[in-house]
């Protein structure tokens, strides 16, 4: 404002303008703005320069663009044009289709008049194939004027011929039974340009009186880069056996119009079947009793019913209960599951007997299928005992630690174990095998404290081998139990300890030659150690044992160590060499192995003898591995 105002400590706010109209490039203009509050003045200078304005030259961007349509398909999406100007000044834009001048393809929007400013004004080009032939090249222009000229932008559009309709396969056959379940659906494929619309709709021609053709989905689709799917499907209900009808699917694309042939036959009720054809039950006095069995009939379709008839046996038990009186009907899917029980209380002991069970159609159900049953009852088996408890590797009796692989043998008196023996393979344990079984062809073994189930590497008739649960970490007594076939042996008490060492042999007896791999002072592999292969002082050799005790978190019973390292908890192993003391270079779980199994490298003392077999023995803890452990030297 100007004249009188009031001021206050708060901030008073002028504003001050200024006209050049009139005035040419270069004139300069001098003022001043002056305020007074009482006795005070203060003159505020104002200068005015008149400067040259720089040419409104627009800038289009792109200077071009290139739209591409397939015909008869959706056109292309919409691209962007953007126009600045130094400074605003007035402008128009329009268009001109420079070739393909019979159809108006190209338009932009806003259309007309607009003001061009540093800030970019954006046009929507779009373009319209409708109408255009294909293999045509189409070319136009976008214009920009303002009062001291005109700028443009090109514009191409590319016209391509749509790739042809695949339509998969060519007809459909399907077969049904009266009154029974529908056949399965089947599936027509459509591969269609992208964009295209795709009409598809199935029309009945003969059996008309029913609607038993029917498409999903019907009607239009658009077509994407993967094929379309629809799913052909057909419903006999209502029709008589022997009916034999007829139906054409017509598929639509911008490609023209395929019909396809649907054929539905009707054939009579099929007859009754089960399975399977016989059913065997065995049950062992004393033992728990055997587990049911299921019997399926199917064959009779979903308006089908049956009842089940029995030979007149007490220990036989067939449910549900489908009598004639109040029969069962097969479920949708076409089959029906009977659960059949043996009872070992109504059969005397050591005793084999049999019966019949019949199921009967009613109806469209036809015929009856007899299915055998037996069951066998025979003497208790003597349970498993335990004889004898040894480290795995050493073989040697003694407290055990967890982790630590140990063998169980059983008594004379009978089998801990299949006659047939079973170790860790693609079947006890299939790839990728990360945990080993705690089940293994009937053998289970139990640990208390806990009732932990023990990974197992090997069961057998006379030997069993397993890893000691690491949930016994710090038990003041450990009490294994082993049970095969659902018999359980008496239970063991064994001592507990930290560590229990145990070096693995090539023998595999706990005596003897070490297991180990060789390498000579350059690190080259030299081969398994053996009295034909000798090593040398300063060597590398790699062995491997059990027993080491607990190791760092987490450590899961059972797991197999796929990196490394994993290291036991109780600190680094000593290994002497023919009663020397010999560098441990590496130690931790063996990669590839069970959480249990240690691989140690250590490297061959100088003043070892030579010509000989040396020692070699492992301390863990305070506790050492087995003595008569060797090693070939040359």
């Amino acid at each position: 404002p100007t004249g009188s105002v009031t001021l206050s400590p708060a901030a008073s706010v002028f504003t001050l303008s200024v006209n050049q109209s009139g005035m040419g490039v270069g004139a300069t203009c001098n003022g001043a703005v002056s305020i007074t509050a009482g006795s005070i003045t203060k003159v505020i200078p104002v200068n005015l320069a008149v400067v040259w304005a720089p040419s409104a030259a627009l800038t289009m961007l792109p200077s071009s663009l290139t739209f591409e349509a397939v015909a008869g398909i959706a056109d292309p999406p919409s691209q962007a044009l953007a126009v600045t100007a130094p400074y605003d000044t007035a402008a128009s834009v329009k268009v001109t289709e420079n070739t393909c001048t019979g159809a108006a393809w190209l338009t932009v929007s806003p259309l007309g008049s607009f003001t061009a400013s540093p800030s970019a004004t954006t046009f929507t080009v779009s373009v319209t194939a409708s109408g255009i032939p294909a293999g045509s090249y189409c070319s136009g222009t976008i214009n920009v004027t303002n009062s001291i000229g005109s700028w443009g932008t090109t514009v191409f559009l590319k016209v391509s011929a749509a790739a042809p309709t695949q339509i998969s396969p060519s007809s459909f056959t399907f077969s049904a039974t009266a009154r029974g379940a529908a056949p399965a659906s089947q599936t027509l494929i459509v591969s269609a340009q992208a964009g295209a619309s795709i009409t598809a709709v199935a029309t009945a021609q003969t059996c008309t009186d029913i609607q038993w053709l029917s498409l999903f989905p019907g009607g239009s689709i658009t077509a994407g880069t993967a094929p379309a799917s629809f799913t052909v499907s057909v419903d006999q209900l209502g029709l008589d056996a022997g009916a034999s009808c007829r139906g054409i699917l017509s598929v639509s694309t911008n490609s023209g119009t395929r019909t396809l042939l649907v054929t539905l036959s009707v054939t009579g009720a099929q007859p009754l079947s089960a399975t399977p054809a016989g059913i065997s039950f065995t049950h062992e006095t004393g033992g728990p009793g055997p587990a049911p069995q299921i019997l399926s009939v199917s064959g009779v379709g979903r308006a089908g019913t049956f009842w089940v008839a029995t030979t007149s046996k007490s220990w036989l038990r067939v449910s549900p209960s489908c009598t004639a009186a109040s029969p069962c009907t097969v479920t949708n899917d076409g089959t029906f599951d009977l659960i059949v029980a043996a009872d070992p209380t109504a059969l005397n002991t050591a005793a084999t007997d049999s019966a019949v069970i019949s199921v009967i159609g009613v109806g469209q159900a036809l015929g009856t299928v007899n299915v055998g049953v037996s069951f066998t009852r025979t003497a208790t088996a003597t349970a498993p005992a335990i004889a004898l408890v040894t480290n795995a590797a050493s073989y040697l009796t003694g407290p055990v630690a967890p982790g630590e692989m140990i063998a169980i043998f059983g008594k004379p008196s009978g089998p801990i174990g299949p006659d047939t023996a079973s170790s860790l393979n693609d079947i006890t344990c299939p790839a990728p095998c990360t945990s080993l079984p705690t089940t293994m062809d009937g053998v289970e073994v139990i640990f208390q404290p806990g009732g932990v189930r023990a990974p197992l590497t090997y069961v057998s008739s006379k030997q069993v081998n397993c890893l000691v649960p690491y949930e016994i970490l710090g038990a003041p007594a450990v009490e294994i139990q082993l049970s095969y076939l659902g018999r359980v042996s008496d239970v063991v008490t064994l001592q507990y300890a930290a560590t229990q060492p145990g070096i693995f042999t090539a023998p595999g007896t706990g005596t003897g030659l070490v297991s180990a791999q060789q390498y000579d002072t350059q690190g080259n592999y030299m081969g398994q150690n053996s009295s034909d292969n000798p090593a040398s002082p300063g060597w590398f050799i790699t062995f491997y044992a059990t027993g080491e005790g607990m190791i760092s978190d987490p450590a899961v019973t059972g797991k197999v160590t796929n990196a490394g390292p994993v290291l036991p908890l109780i600190g680094p192993p000593g290994v002497t060499i023919d009663n020397l003391p010999a560098t441990v270079a590496y130690f931790a779980e063996a990669v590839g192995f069970v959480a249990g199994v240690m691989q140690i490298n250590a490297v061959i003392p100088a003043a070892v003898r030579l010509g000989q077999t040396v020692g070699l023995s492992l301390a863990m803890g305070g506790r050492y591995s087995q003595p008569g452990v060797v090693l070939y030297m040359k």
